[in-house]
């Protein structure tokens, strides 16, 4: 029996001189490492997806919280220059 394999997963490959009840065993074998090597490569890819996810998660919190921290800041400022206005409008002083 031929044992040729693939050349990048070394996978055993059904020869075509072979009848299938020769090469089932052989196809099955193929298949289960496939399905392993993607079940392997999926958790792999859901573990770094949630990383991610977290990572963007805190990086939009921290962002979040600056944006409104800066805009807190310039609210104040602005109001208190507004109460200056006023405060010089009522007193009618030209500041």
């Amino acid at each position: 029996m031929d044992l040729e394999r693939t050349p990048v997963l070394n996978l055993p490959l059904p020869h075509p001189d072979h009848l299938l009840s020769d090469d089932v065993l052989r196809l099955r074998e193929a298949l289960v490492t496939v399905d392993a090597g993607f079940g392997e490569q999926r958790s792999e890819v859901q573990t770094a997806m949630a990383q991610t996810r977290s990572e963007v998660n805190a990086a939009l919190t921290a962002t979040t919280t600056a944006v409104a921290d800066a805009l807190d800041e310039v609210s104040t400022d602005v109001l208190r220059r507004i109460r200056r206005l006023q405060l010089n409008q009522l007193l009618n002083l030209d500041l």
